[in-house]
């Protein structure tokens, strides 16, 4: 009740970018573990079932919560080192970009959306055993990685820009 009270009384109304993708890596991780059972089940009864939970067991995890964990968080983390590294020399000498200024929220919002139709169709390819679905998923998940390289890049890449007062 306290973190839902917390939740609604925020002072910063709209979720960021970053922070979605985290959201997203821990609803995966939520549902990894409500496969665990079946798992443990069908290992019991010696079912094929089995390897196919454990399958996605193991994709939800790594290809799901550590990647979307990754996918956010860098742009949490990687745009204020690359700020203190440019900027902390000007400090006070003018008006300087935020972190949050030195990558491209339109990437990051196409990385996002892009990682959700690999979501969709990956594990629902997965669970119905669909070849194409499964392939689209990891198509999208080859241009989350593109996405994600360019936007990375254009932090690292990022030239200081300093306005004088």
């Amino acid at each position: 009740i306290y973190i839902f009270y917390c939740f609604r009384s925020r002072m910063r109304k709209a979720i960021d970018l970053p922070i979605m993708h985290a959201l997203l890596s821990f609803l995966l991780l939520s549902i990894a573990t409500f496969v665990l059972p079946f798992i443990i089940f069908y290992q019991l009864k010696a079912d094929p079932l089995a390897i196919a939970y454990t399958t996605l067991y193991g994709t939800l995890l790594f290809m799901g919560w550590v990647s979307a964990l990754i996918l956010g968080q860098t742009f949490k983390t990687l745009p204020f080192i690359v700020w203190v590294k440019r900027y902390q020399h000007l400090a006070g000498k003018g008006s300087i970009p935020m972190p949050a200024d030195l990558f491209n929220k339109k990437m990051l919002k196409v990385q996002l959306f892009i990682f959700l139709a690999f979501t969709g169709s990956f594990y629902i390819g997965l669970l119905i055993k669909s070849q194409i679905l499964i392939n689209i998923g990891l198509i999208c998940f080859l241009l989350v990685a593109f996405v994600y390289l360019t936007n990375v890049m254009v932090i690292l890449l990022h030239k200081p820009q300093i306005k004088e007062l």
